[in-house]
């Protein structure tokens, strides 16, 4: 999404930011100290982009090794999670 930042003016730029939707197979992002974190769900790669040198989010830079598995784990977490949740509210 292009436009104001909505975590900036909810005033939690020092947690992680989990950005997902209801609908599966879909990208999904971790924002956290500027730093965006993107799963390609159809790929299974992980892209991250310094959100403060590169707003536009041009450069990517792909995660590998063991920083892969571990924001893997981590969005599996938010996913099981926010299954819970939904779930939990229904």
């Amino acid at each position: 999404l292009q436009g104001l930042s909505l975590i900036k003016r909810a005033g939690v730029d020092d947690e992680p930011v989990f950005i997902s939707t209801f609908f599966s197979g879909l990208s999904q992002a971790i924002v956290h100290d500027e730093i965006k974190t993107i799963l390609h769900s159809g790929e299974g790669k992980i892209t991250q982009f310094d959100l403060r040198v590169d707003p536009d989010e041009l450069n990517g830079k792909l995660v590998s090794g063991q920083e892969y598995s571990e924001y893997l784990n981590r969005f599996r977490q938010y996913n099981d999670y926010h299954g819970m949740m939904f779930r939990a509210t229904q």
